[in-house]
C-alpha cells in the first residue's frame, strides 16, 4: 500500500512513502539454488578472512534462516544465534582485546596534548635475540637502524634475523 501526503505549507512539501513492512517483503530473497551458492560463497569467505570466530559463522547462518523460513522463526534463529555469539567465551575475549588496545595507547602521567616526536634513525646496541628484534620491528616500521653488535656470534645472528 502506498500513500502520498503533501503539507501545504509556503514552502515545506512532504511526501510520506508508507510501503510494506519488512516481514511482508520477499522480492528480493532470490531462489534456494541461487541462495545457496551465495551462502557457500560467504562461508568460505568467513572460513579464510575470520578463522576460527564465531560471529561471522552465525551471521552467514541467520542470513540462511531469512531466506528459508518465514520471518517470525527466521528472527527467532537469529535471537537464539545472537545469544549464543553474546554470551560465549570468544565474545568476552574479544571485548577485553578491544578495551585492552584502547588503555595501552593512553601512558599515565603524559598529558594528551605532549608533542609527539617522530623517530627518523634507531641505533640498537646489543645484536642477540633482543636487539636483533628490536631491530627487526623498527625496520618493519621504515625507520633506518644501526645495530652495533656486542659479541660476533650475535653479530652473524642479527645479518641473518635481519635480512
Amino acid at each position: 500500500m502506498n500513500e502520498l501526503v503533501q503539507l501545504t505549507n509556503d514552502r515545506d512539501i512532504a511526501i510520506i512513502t508508507i510501503n510494506k513492512k519488512t516481514r511482508d517483503r520477499n522480492e528480493k530473497l532470490g531462489n534456494p539454488t541461487d541462495n545457496a551458492a551465495i551462502i557457500s560463497s560467504a562461508r568460505e569467505t568467513a572460513a579464510q578472512k575470520q578463522r576460527g570466530q564465531r560471529a561471522p559463522v552465525a551471521a552467514i547462518d541467520a542470513v540462511e534462516a531469512a531466506t528459508k523460513m518465514s520471518f517470525v522463526q527466521g528472527c527467532a534463529v537469529e535471537q537464539k544465534l545472537f545469544l549464543e555469539c553474546l554470551f560465549s567465551s570468544q565474545s568476552k575475549s574479544l571485548i577485553h582485546v578491544f578495551f585492552s588496545e584502547r588503555e595501552i595507547s593512553k601512558i599515565p602521567d603524559v598529558p594528551k596534548e605532549t608533542p609527539v616526536t617522530s623517530i627518523k634513525s634507531a641505533a640498537v646496541v646489543g645484536a642477540g635475540t633482543m636487539g636483533a628484534g628490536i631491530a627487526m620491528v623498527l625496520a618493519n616500521a621504515g625507520i633506518p637502524v644501526l645495530l652495533r653488535p656486542l659479541q660476533l656470534q650475535h653479530a652473524r645472528r642479527g645479518k641473518l634475523l635481519n635480512r
